[in-house]
């Protein structure tokens, strides 16, 4: 991997403000930010976008930084952004008794160099402002290893031989079930390719063709738990998640049938 560019920005959404992250020691902060791009790389993501062209902001300055064209203060631009549009979202569910925490932006563009070729990507990561300073630091509390927590990340991949610059293969991450809004839409200005209804019924068409068609063929009991339990979930709030479907809802249903292989299904 090898880091074209990156920095990291303290995000104040009290005071709308942020500021450049400087370090003395800078053995444990690269090797933080390259623990943070690998971590990136490594989810699949939520869900594909695409920029939204009727806004310009962030695209704008994503593509001034790849470009290398007032990239400090495009970097700043996005972190002040960040700052205000988080200062604003956590005004708007103050009711909720909720609120965004502070933290750490990371902004960071890289050559993954995979399989030795080239493969450029942008990433932003929102991080825990604390575990940050302790990795950065070398402080880190012995016995307590550090999660490198990330709240919310945005990569896309980069092709720098297309005039102008093409970005593709948008994806975002949130460990939330409920995905915050304010992140893809308000800061990165994005539109998702597909709704979330248009989702839930490709995912129910898929598990009727592939799994509970042939489960009611062969084993019939089983059928209607299955099939209920899988309707249920599929009107709760929040994305769907294979592996927390599989294990924790499908997987838990009691079949009161000796011959099937809930392992198996």
């Amino acid at each position: 991997m090898r880091t074209i560019y990156w920095n990291f920005y303290r995000i104040d959404n009290v005071n709308q403000t942020a500021r450049v992250e400087t370090f003395d020691n800078l053995e444990n902060i690269n090797a933080y930010a390259l623990d943070l791009i690998s971590i990136c790389a490594e989810r699949a993501g939520d869900r594909g976008y695409e920029f939204d062209h009727t806004r310009h902001n962030t695209r704008d300055y994503i593509i001034n930084i790849l470009n290398n064209v007032d990239r400090e203060e495009c970097s700043m631009l996005l972190a002040e952004r960040l700052a205000r549009v988080e200062f604003e979202t956590n005004d708007q569910i103050a009711h909720l008794n909720s609120v965004i925490p502070m933290g750490v932006l990371f902004v960071a563009y890289v050559d993954m160099e995979l399989d030795g070729q080239d493969l450029f990507k942008f990433v932003l990561a929102k991080a825990d402002y604390s575990e940050f300073i302790q990795q950065a630091t070398g402080t880190v509390t012995s016995g307590l290893p550090t999660k490198k927590k990330i709240f919310k990340s945005f990569m896309v991949n980069v092709n720098q031989d297309a005039n102008p610059v093409n970005l593709s293969n948008l994806i975002t991450f949130d460990p939330m079930k409920t995905k915050a809004n304010y992140w893809w839409n308000q800061f990165l200005e994005l539109k998702e390719l597909r709704s979330d209804e248009q989702n839930t019924k490709t995912a129910i068409k898929l598990l009727k063709s592939q799994i509970l068609e042939k489960i009611k063929e062969q084993h019939p009991e089983a059928y209607l738990p299955l099939y209920n339990c899988t309707i249920g979930y599929m009107r709760t709030e929040g994305d769907f998640d294979l592996e927390d479907f599989r294990d924790n809802v499908f997987g838990a249903q009691v079949i009161n049938d000796l011959t099937f292989d809930m392992e198996r299904w």
